[in-house]
Protein backbone atom coordinates (compact mmCIF):
# COMPACT_ATOMS: atom_id res chain seq x y z
CA UNK A 1 0.00 0.00 0.00
CA UNK A 2 1.50 3.33 -1.03
CA UNK A 3 1.21 6.47 1.38
CA UNK A 4 -0.79 9.04 -0.79
CA UNK A 5 0.67 12.00 -1.39
CA UNK A 6 0.04 15.19 0.91
CA UNK A 7 -2.81 17.41 -0.33
CA UNK A 8 -0.75 20.85 -1.53
CA UNK A 9 -1.03 23.63 1.00
CA UNK A 10 -2.94 26.65 0.22
CA UNK A 11 -1.19 29.78 0.53
CA UNK A 12 -1.99 31.71 3.32
CA UNK A 13 -3.95 35.13 2.97
CA UNK A 14 -1.65 38.43 3.25
CA UNK A 15 -1.99 39.96 6.50
CA UNK A 16 -4.20 43.11 6.21
CA UNK A 17 -2.76 46.08 5.88
CA UNK A 18 -1.98 48.38 8.67
CA UNK A 19 -4.12 51.30 9.24
CA UNK A 20 -2.01 54.69 9.30
CA UNK A 21 -4.89 57.07 9.27
CA UNK A 22 -4.36 59.43 11.91
CA UNK A 23 -7.00 59.77 15.03
CA UNK A 24 -8.47 63.51 15.04
CA UNK A 25 -7.96 65.63 17.85
CA UNK A 26 -10.17 68.01 19.86
CA UNK A 27 -8.94 71.41 20.62
CA UNK A 28 -9.43 70.39 24.46
CA UNK A 29 -7.01 67.54 24.02
CA UNK A 30 -4.68 70.06 22.18
CA UNK A 31 -4.65 72.07 25.22
CA UNK A 32 -3.90 68.94 27.68
CA UNK A 33 -1.26 67.51 25.40
CA UNK A 34 0.25 70.88 25.53
CA UNK A 35 -0.32 71.74 29.10
CA UNK A 36 1.17 67.97 30.17
CA UNK A 37 4.00 68.87 27.76
CA UNK A 38 5.20 71.71 29.42
CA UNK A 39 4.19 70.09 33.36
CA UNK A 40 6.47 68.01 32.16
CA UNK A 41 9.58 70.19 30.80
CA UNK A 42 9.23 72.11 34.64
CA UNK A 43 9.01 68.67 36.57
CA UNK A 44 12.41 67.52 34.62
CA UNK A 45 14.27 70.54 35.02
CA UNK A 46 13.17 70.73 38.88
CA UNK A 47 14.56 67.24 39.09
CA UNK A 48 18.25 68.25 37.56
CA UNK A 49 18.25 71.16 39.78
CA UNK A 50 17.70 69.17 42.96
CA UNK A 51 20.25 66.71 41.68
CA UNK A 52 23.03 69.69 40.56
CA UNK A 53 21.60 73.25 41.54
CA UNK A 54 23.91 75.08 39.19
CA UNK A 55 21.87 73.62 36.59
CA UNK A 56 19.18 76.30 36.71
CA UNK A 57 22.03 78.15 35.31
CA UNK A 58 22.87 75.85 32.56
CA UNK A 59 21.71 76.77 29.25
CA UNK A 60 22.61 73.24 28.11
CA UNK A 61 21.47 71.35 30.59
CA UNK A 62 17.75 73.75 30.15
CA UNK A 63 17.69 72.44 26.44
CA UNK A 64 17.85 68.70 27.44
CA UNK A 65 15.41 69.23 29.58
CA UNK A 66 13.39 70.55 26.80
CA UNK A 67 14.16 67.83 24.86
CA UNK A 68 13.65 65.54 27.03
CA UNK A 69 10.26 66.65 27.72
CA UNK A 70 8.82 67.29 24.14
CA UNK A 71 10.50 63.67 23.01
CA UNK A 72 8.21 62.15 25.81
CA UNK A 73 5.27 64.32 24.73
CA UNK A 74 6.21 63.18 21.30
CA UNK A 75 5.88 59.92 21.65
CA UNK A 76 2.88 59.75 23.45
CA UNK A 77 0.63 61.71 21.18
CA UNK A 78 2.32 59.27 18.47
CA UNK A 79 0.70 56.35 20.12
CA UNK A 80 -2.67 57.93 20.58
CA UNK A 81 -3.29 59.39 17.44
CA UNK A 82 -1.39 57.06 15.13
CA UNK A 83 -0.20 53.90 16.47
CA UNK A 84 0.20 52.56 13.49
CA UNK A 85 1.64 56.03 11.20
CA UNK A 86 4.64 56.06 10.68
CA UNK A 87 6.43 59.44 12.78
CA UNK A 88 7.58 61.03 9.36
CA UNK A 89 3.65 60.85 8.02
CA UNK A 90 2.53 61.90 11.67
CA UNK A 91 4.20 65.05 11.87
CA UNK A 92 4.36 65.90 8.53
CA UNK A 93 8.34 65.35 7.71
CA UNK A 94 7.67 64.77 3.91
CA UNK A 95 9.14 66.43 0.61
CA UNK A 96 7.77 69.74 -0.52
CA UNK A 97 9.28 72.21 -3.40
CA UNK A 98 13.20 72.67 -2.33
CA UNK A 99 12.49 76.56 -2.80
CA UNK A 100 9.88 76.70 -0.35
CA UNK A 101 12.84 76.11 2.14
CA UNK A 102 15.16 78.38 0.95
CA UNK A 103 12.43 81.27 1.04
CA UNK A 104 10.84 80.36 4.55
CA UNK A 105 14.91 80.53 5.60
CA UNK A 106 15.36 83.84 4.11
CA UNK A 107 11.47 85.36 5.42
CA UNK A 108 12.98 83.97 9.11
CA UNK A 109 16.24 86.17 8.87
CA UNK A 110 13.78 88.92 7.89
CA UNK A 111 10.79 88.66 10.37
CA UNK A 112 13.07 88.49 12.84
CA UNK A 113 14.11 92.46 13.10
CA UNK A 114 10.16 93.82 13.28
CA UNK A 115 9.73 91.23 16.08
CA UNK A 116 12.76 92.56 17.84
CA UNK A 117 11.80 95.89 17.51
CA UNK A 118 8.07 94.60 18.62
CA UNK A 119 9.64 93.37 21.46
CA UNK A 120 11.60 95.95 22.31
CA UNK A 121 8.71 98.10 22.36
CA UNK A 122 7.00 95.77 24.72
CA UNK A 123 9.89 95.50 27.03
CA UNK A 124 10.08 99.85 27.00
CA UNK A 125 6.14 99.70 28.05
CA UNK A 126 5.80 97.41 30.36
CA UNK A 127 9.51 96.53 32.10
CA UNK A 128 9.97 93.94 33.74
CA UNK A 129 11.74 93.49 37.46
CA UNK A 130 14.91 91.99 36.65
CA UNK A 131 15.19 88.37 37.27
CA UNK A 132 18.18 86.82 38.73
CA UNK A 133 19.68 85.09 35.19
CA UNK A 134 19.43 86.75 32.04
CA UNK A 135 19.68 84.41 28.81
CA UNK A 136 22.30 87.05 27.72
CA UNK A 137 24.02 87.27 30.79
CA UNK A 138 24.60 83.25 31.53
CA UNK A 139 26.02 82.95 27.56
CA UNK A 140 28.44 85.34 28.11
CA UNK A 141 29.69 83.73 31.79
CA UNK A 142 30.43 80.66 29.47
CA UNK A 143 33.54 79.54 27.14
CA UNK A 144 33.31 79.90 23.39
CA UNK A 145 33.07 75.93 22.85
CA UNK A 146 29.84 76.42 25.30
CA UNK A 147 28.63 79.51 23.24
CA UNK A 148 28.73 77.77 20.50
CA UNK A 149 26.82 74.68 22.17
CA UNK A 150 24.22 76.47 23.07
CA UNK A 151 24.21 78.16 19.87
CA UNK A 152 23.43 74.98 17.86
CA UNK A 153 21.05 74.06 20.49
CA UNK A 154 19.19 77.15 20.13
CA UNK A 155 19.64 77.21 16.24
CA UNK A 156 18.99 74.08 15.34
CA UNK A 157 17.74 71.60 17.72
CA UNK A 158 15.39 73.86 19.70
CA UNK A 159 13.39 74.74 16.69
CA UNK A 160 13.38 70.85 15.01
CA UNK A 161 12.36 69.76 18.50
CA UNK A 162 9.36 72.63 18.99
CA UNK A 163 8.25 72.32 15.27
CA UNK A 164 7.60 68.25 15.70
CA UNK A 165 5.37 69.24 18.21
CA UNK A 166 3.38 72.10 17.56
CA UNK A 167 3.49 72.22 13.91
CA UNK A 168 3.99 68.21 13.53
CA UNK A 169 2.19 66.04 16.24
CA UNK A 170 -0.70 69.02 16.89
CA UNK A 171 -1.45 70.10 13.66
CA UNK A 172 -1.60 66.94 11.77
CA UNK A 173 -3.90 65.21 14.59
CA UNK A 174 -5.90 68.75 14.35
CA UNK A 175 -6.17 69.08 10.39
CA UNK A 176 -7.96 65.98 10.19
CA UNK A 177 -11.32 67.13 10.86
CA UNK A 178 -10.75 71.36 11.21
CA UNK A 179 -10.55 73.89 8.75
CA UNK A 180 -6.23 75.06 8.38
CA UNK A 181 -7.67 78.77 9.55
CA UNK A 182 -8.64 77.04 12.81
CA UNK A 183 -5.62 74.72 12.99
CA UNK A 184 -3.43 77.77 12.39
CA UNK A 185 -4.37 80.09 15.19
CA UNK A 186 -5.01 76.95 18.16
CA UNK A 187 -1.65 75.79 17.38
CA UNK A 188 0.45 79.70 17.37
CA UNK A 189 -1.84 80.38 20.64
CA UNK A 190 -0.66 77.71 22.38
CA UNK A 191 2.96 78.29 20.89
CA UNK A 192 2.73 81.58 22.01
CA UNK A 193 1.29 80.90 25.48
CA UNK A 194 4.08 78.08 26.92
CA UNK A 195 7.50 80.90 26.50
CA UNK A 196 5.48 82.27 29.17
CA UNK A 197 7.20 85.74 29.09
CA UNK A 198 3.89 88.13 28.14
CA UNK A 199 6.06 90.63 26.53
CA UNK A 200 7.39 87.81 23.82
CA UNK A 201 3.84 86.75 23.75
CA UNK A 202 2.67 88.83 20.44
CA UNK A 203 6.06 88.79 18.65
CA UNK A 204 5.70 85.18 18.95
CA UNK A 205 2.20 84.49 18.07
CA UNK A 206 2.93 86.96 14.54
CA UNK A 207 5.50 84.31 13.74
CA UNK A 208 4.27 81.16 14.68
CA UNK A 209 1.32 82.67 12.04
CA UNK A 210 3.93 82.56 9.51
CA UNK A 211 5.18 78.86 10.72
CA UNK A 212 1.69 77.74 10.46
CA UNK A 213 0.82 79.19 7.37
CA UNK A 214 4.26 77.49 5.82
CA UNK A 215 3.31 74.04 7.01
CA UNK A 216 0.10 74.56 5.87
CA UNK A 217 0.15 75.75 1.98
CA UNK A 218 3.80 73.75 2.10
CA UNK A 219 1.83 70.39 3.10
CA UNK A 220 5.49 69.88 5.13
CA UNK A 221 7.38 70.55 8.33
CA UNK A 222 10.56 71.39 6.76
CA UNK A 223 9.62 74.53 5.25
CA UNK A 224 8.58 75.53 9.46
CA UNK A 225 11.91 74.41 10.54
CA UNK A 226 13.94 76.37 8.12
CA UNK A 227 11.98 79.72 9.21
CA UNK A 228 12.06 78.79 12.95
CA UNK A 229 15.76 78.00 12.54
CA UNK A 230 16.50 80.78 10.83
CA UNK A 231 14.61 83.27 13.01
CA UNK A 232 16.48 82.36 16.10
CA UNK A 233 19.79 82.38 13.85
CA UNK A 234 20.24 86.28 13.81
CA UNK A 235 20.23 87.12 17.18
CA UNK A 236 23.68 84.97 17.59
CA UNK A 237 25.47 87.15 15.10
CA UNK A 238 25.16 90.15 17.43
CA UNK A 239 26.14 87.82 20.61
CA UNK A 240 29.57 86.17 19.06
CA UNK A 241 30.08 89.80 17.75
CA UNK A 242 29.70 91.21 21.37
CA UNK A 243 32.27 92.09 23.77
CA UNK A 244 29.71 91.70 26.80
CA UNK A 245 26.63 91.37 27.84
CA UNK A 246 26.01 95.08 28.16
CA UNK A 247 26.06 95.97 24.28
CA UNK A 248 23.04 93.12 23.84
CA UNK A 249 21.09 93.93 26.75
CA UNK A 250 20.77 98.03 25.81
CA UNK A 251 17.63 99.36 24.15
CA UNK A 252 17.25 98.70 20.48
CA UNK A 253 17.21 101.17 18.05
CA UNK A 254 17.17 99.82 14.59
CA UNK A 255 16.72 102.68 11.60
CA UNK A 256 12.91 102.97 10.04
CA UNK A 257 14.72 102.16 6.64
CA UNK A 258 15.84 98.86 7.94
CA UNK A 259 12.71 98.24 9.87
CA UNK A 260 10.47 98.83 6.53
CA UNK A 261 12.99 97.59 4.49
CA UNK A 262 12.75 93.88 6.65
CA UNK A 263 8.69 94.07 6.45
CA UNK A 264 8.81 94.72 2.72
CA UNK A 265 10.52 92.16 2.29
CA UNK A 266 8.72 89.77 4.24
CA UNK A 267 5.51 90.80 2.31
CA UNK A 268 7.04 89.84 -0.92
CA UNK A 269 8.49 86.45 0.08
CA UNK A 270 5.26 85.50 1.54
CA UNK A 271 3.77 86.40 -2.00
CA UNK A 272 6.68 83.95 -3.21
CA UNK A 273 5.66 81.54 -1.32
CA UNK A 274 1.85 81.78 -1.81
CA UNK A 275 2.90 81.57 -5.31
CA UNK A 276 4.80 78.53 -5.58
CA UNK A 277 3.46 76.49 -3.08
CA UNK A 278 0.02 76.87 -5.22
CA UNK A 279 1.71 75.85 -8.07
CA UNK A 280 4.19 72.97 -7.09
CA UNK A 281 3.17 70.07 -7.89
CA UNK A 282 5.52 68.53 -5.03
CA UNK A 283 3.35 71.30 -2.82
CA UNK A 284 0.34 69.83 -4.06
CA UNK A 285 1.25 66.28 -3.49
CA UNK A 286 2.81 67.00 0.14
CA UNK A 287 -0.62 68.76 1.05
CA UNK A 288 -2.55 66.05 0.01
CA UNK A 289 -1.17 63.53 2.17
CA UNK A 290 -2.23 65.87 5.09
Amino acid sequence: MFDSEPPPAYPSQPPPPADESIRPMTYMGAALWVTGIHIAFLWVASAVVTLRESASRDLVAQLICQIVAYSLGLFLMLRVHGPQTPIRRFVGMRATHPLLVALAALLGASVSIPAAVLFSFLDKRFPQEQVEFEFVDLFFQVTRGEQVLIAIGVIVIGPFVEELVFRGALFGPLRQDKSPVAVILITTAFFALVHLDPRKMLPIFLVGLLLGYLRHVSGSLIPSVALHAAFNAVPFVDLFRADSAAVTTEEMDVPRALLFGALGLCAVLLVCIHFLAMRSRLAQNARAQE
